[in-house]
């Protein structure tokens, strides 16, 4: 740099900082494009296991959501999805709290998407 006044970040305007932010946002972008960080092999199988990017089944609104009421804990709802992995993660730890609570996000996703005229919805 040259031997000029450094700038201090509080003579700055909003406009100026707000740029920065963004600036600095597309960077860190761009460098997560060109160098991605590997995953490793758990979270590699956790992404398999939750995996909401695959291809999405056409499911009956009310029938999940009652599905997910009463069978939620053994993974019922998601048997019906045809989410094989996350079902049989529901049924093998059904005696804890884990499919319980990940039943309760499920009917939080669910309950305000909009089914079509037939009542189904892209799950």
């Amino acid at each position: 740099m040259s031997e000029k006044k450094k700038q201090s970040y509080t003579d700055l305007t909003h406009e100026e900082i707000g740029q920065l932010v963004n600036l600095e946002a597309e960077l860190n972008e761009l460098e997560e494009q060109a160098n991605p960080k590997p995953e490793g092999k758990v979270a590699q199988l956790l992404n398999r296991f939750f995996d909401n990017t695959g291809t999405k089944v056409r499911v009956k609104k009310k029938t999940y959501c009652w599905l997910a009421l009463l069978t939620g804990v053994v993974g019922g709802h998601r048997f019906y999805s045809k989410k094989w992995y996350v079902a049989v993660l529901y049924l093998l730890t059904c005696w804890t709290i884990f499919p319980v609570m990940m039943t309760i996000c499920d009917l939080i996703i669910a309950l305000p998407m909009k089914a079509d005229e037939e009542g189904y919805f892209l799950i």
